[in-house]
C-alpha cells in the first residue's frame, strides 16, 4: 500500500469512525452508570434519522430560512426528540423493572430493540427515504480525498459533543451526582442523590446522543430506512467495548480507532467483509485486554 493511499484511507477512517462516537459515548454512559448493555440505542438512532427527514421537510415549507439552518434545527430536532423516546423507553421498560438482576435487563433492552424497529416498519414502511443535506458540497480535498462540509460537521459535532459529555461528567454536579451512583447506587441514594433521575437523564442523554447520529449520518448518506440502525449500532457497541466500556474518551477513541481499521482492512478485502472484520476486531480486543485501550471503572474517569 503506497503512503498515498494510506493516508487517504486514514482520512476516510476517521470520517467513519466519527460516525461511531456518538453511538458509543451513549452505550459507555449507561454502561458505566448501570452495568447495562442497553441494545434499544439501535433503534433510537434510526428514530432519529426520521425524525430529521421530518422536521427538515416541515421546516424547508417556510421558505424564509436558508438550507444549512435547516439542517442545523433539524439536527437539534432530532437530537430532543431521540432523547424524549429515550426517556419514554426507560420508563416504560427499566423503571418497573429497575431492582430485576441486569440479565432481565438486557433482555428487556432486546425486546424493546425488536418491538420499536418492527413498529417503525409497519408505520413508516420498508423503504428508504430521502435524507436532504444541505452540506453535500466539496469544500477541500487532501491527498485525492474529496472533503464535504458534510464530512467535517461529522467529526465535528461527533468529536465537539463526546468532549462537552467528558466535561458534564467530569466538571458539573450532574457529573458528580453520576459519578456516585455509578460508584454505589446505594449509598448515593442514602445520601440524598436522586437515582432515578439521575439514571433516566443518562438514558435520554444517550438516546439524544444516538439519535442525533443516526440524523446527520441519514443526511450524509442521502437516504433513511427502518432498518439503517442494526450495522452503526453495533459498530458503536465494539467501539466502546475496544475503548474500554465505562470511558468517554475511550468510546471516541474507539470509534475513530475502529473505523481506520475497516478502511485499511477492506482496501484488501471485499467491503461485504467490514462487518466481518469489526466482530474480529471486537473478539481480538475481548481476548486480549477485555477491559478495552482505555479501560476504566466507572464513567468518572472520562
Amino acid at each position: 500500500m503506497s503512503a498515498r493511499l494510506l493516508v487517504q484511507e486514514v482520512i476516510l477512517g476517521l470520517i467513519t469512525g466519527s460516525t461511531y462516537v456518538l453511538v458509543a459515548v451513549g452505550f459507555t454512559l449507561i454502561y458505566g452508570v448501570m452495568r447495562l448493555i442497553n441494545f434499544a440505542q439501535l433503534t433510537i438512532y434510526t428514530m432519529g434519522a426520521f425524525i430529521y427527514v421530518g422536521m427538515y421537510s416541515l421546516l424547508q415549507t417556510t421558505h424564509f430560512l436558508p438550507g444549512v439552518a435547516v439542517y442545523v434545527l433539524a439536527a437539534i430536532a432530532a437530537f430532543a426528540g431521540s432523547a424524549a423516546v429515550g426517556l419514554v423507553l426507560a420508563a416504560g421498560t427499566w423503571y418497573p423493572i429497575r431492582r430485576a438482576p441486569n440479565f432481565a435487563l438486557l433482555v428487556a433492552s432486546l425486546a424493546t430493540l425488536i418491538l420499536t424497529e418492527d413498529l417503525i416498519e409497519l408505520v413508516i414502511a420498508a423503504i428508504p427515504q430521502a435524507a436532504p443535506n444541505p452540506l453535500s458540497g466539496d469544500i477541500a480535498t487532501i491527498v485525492g480525498v474529496r472533503i464535504t462540509a458534510s464530512d467535517v460537521a461529522l467529526l465535528v459535532v461527533g468529536i465537539g459533543l463526546s468532549a462537552l459529555v467528558a466535561l458534564l461528567v467530569t466538571r458539573t454536579r450532574f457529573g458528580l451526582a453520576l459519578r456516585a451512583v455509578a460508584d454505589n447506587s446505594t449509598s448515593a441514594s442514602l445520601m440524598g442523590v436522586p437515582y432515578t433521575r439521575i439514571v433516566l437523564l443518562t438514558f435520554a442523554i444517550a438516546a439524544g446522543l444516538a439519535g442525533l447520529a443516526g440524523a446527520m449520518v441519514g443526511a450524509h448518506y442521502g437516504s433513511v430506512i427502518y432498518d439503517m440502525g442494526i450495522n452503526p449500532g453495533l459498530f458503536g457497541f465494539t467501539a466502546a467495548v475496544l475503548g474500554g466500556m465505562g470511558n468517554v474518551w475511550g468510546a471516541v477513541v474507539g470509534g475513530l480507532l475502529l473505523g481506520v481499521i475497516s478502511s485499511l482492512a477492506i482496501t484488501v478485502l471485499p467491503s461485504a467483509w467490514q462487518e466481518a472484520i469489526t466482530f474480529a476486531v471486537l473478539i481480538l480486543v475481548l481476548a486480549i485486554r477485555p477491559t478495552g485501550i482505555l479501560a476504566t471503572r466507572t464513567v468518572d474517569r472520562a
